[in-house]
């Protein structure tokens, strides 16, 4: 209980380590389900595999007409789908390769985006917010770029006097 008190809390390992806790029941109960399922017979299909009905194959075989649809409803996949030629070949779509470019810049995104916003603003107790961090290293860097070129002036002056 002593040993307790001058310990250092860690916010972060104790809520890791009931996630991990939580995480193992609900594995648990998993394979209960599982093991409860292997007991039950399984539905199987009377429809023979391969095989599909004579209206389905007349509607592949008509050519299909141009079919306007609204661009902003169907969304950006739908978007995406459409920019096909009568081939199968892939269209070239400017603003499709300008917007994967800029992903490619942007890089990937937090993979936690919740704990990002915690660590920005400090709102985890122990640990400094993001923003104070950035002011340090931005005063750090700085004061050793303005002792840099301070440096590089006298350089300078000492080798142009000669």
């Amino acid at each position: 209980m002593l040993l307790s008190l001058f310990k250092k809390r860690d916010p972060i390992s104790e809520r890791k380590r009931q996630l991990n806790s939580r995480i193992q029941d609900l594995e648990n109960q998993i394979r209960a389900l599982s093991g409860e399922l292997e007991g039950k017979p399984r539905i199987r299909s009377t429809a023979l595999p391969g095989t599909t009905p004579k209206a389905e194959i007349a509607a592949l075989a008509t050519p299909h007409d141009n079919i306007d649809f609204d661009q902003k409803r169907l969304g950006p996949a739908a978007i995406r789908e459409a920019h096909f030629n009568e081939f199968g070949g892939r269209k070239f779509d400017f603003a499709d390769v300008w917007n994967r470019f800029l992903d490619y810049l942007r890089g990937p995104g937090a993979a936690n985006p919740r704990l990002v916003k915690y660590l920005m603003a400090g709102s985890i107790k122990g640990l400094r917010p993001l923003r104070y961090e950035k002011r340090v290293a931005r005063n750090r860097f700085l004061l050793l770029f303005c002792i840099f070129v301070i440096l590089l002036w006298g350089f300078i002056a000492v080798v142009s006097s000669r």
